[in-house]
């Protein structure tokens, strides 16, 4: 990849990071800030989520290494479902 695809992806990502922030839009749980930053890969939450595995029907556990998964529940008010409906 050369300098000039390089920089255009730094600030293609720049921009959507901007455009998707969580102070943009206050109605956005911390659950929804912790899996954007996850994707663009930036910290809209403490502790940040390592990894992101879905079930087969559909509900996401998160991964962190900071905390124990109930104080990383408990700090960042986010919750995953785990296979229940």
């Amino acid at each position: 990849m050369d300098t000039n695809q390089r920089s255009a992806g730094i600030i293609l990502k720049t921009r959507l990071c901007n455009k998707l922030h969580p102070d943009n839009f206050p109605q956005m749980t911390g659950k929804m800030a912790a899996v954007l930053g996850y994707v663009l890969d930036v910290p809209f939450v403490q502790p940040r989520i390592t990894a992101i595995t879905v079930s087969t029907d559909g509900c996401l556990s998160p991964t962190q290494t900071s905390l124990d998964s109930d104080a990383f529940y408990a700090t960042t008010g986010i919750w995953f479902a785990t296979g229940a409906r």
